[in-house]
């Protein structure tokens, strides 16, 4: 079976899982970039954390932006 499920719908589906751990509160957005194949971290401080994506998939993109993601 074969999702169709987009970069972008995964950054929006992963951002309140994150939110719930305590290091990820201040988590606001998840933006994907197409055009750079990046993932912006947005935070509530206004800092924003630039993630390289370096898969395709959707579990390993999950996993790339949990592992690079940490501050």
């Amino acid at each position: 079976m074969e999702n169709n499920f987009t970069k972008h719908d995964i950054c929006k589906a992963l951002l309140p899982v994150l939110k719930m751990t305590r290091a990820l509160r201040d988590l606001e957005d998840l933006e994907y970039h197409g055009d750079t194949e990046e993932v912006h971290a947005v935070f509530g401080c206004g800092y924003t954390k630039k993630i390289n994506v370096e898969c395709d998939s959707g579990l390993a993109m999950i996993k790339d932006i949990v592992n690079k993601i940490e501050l």
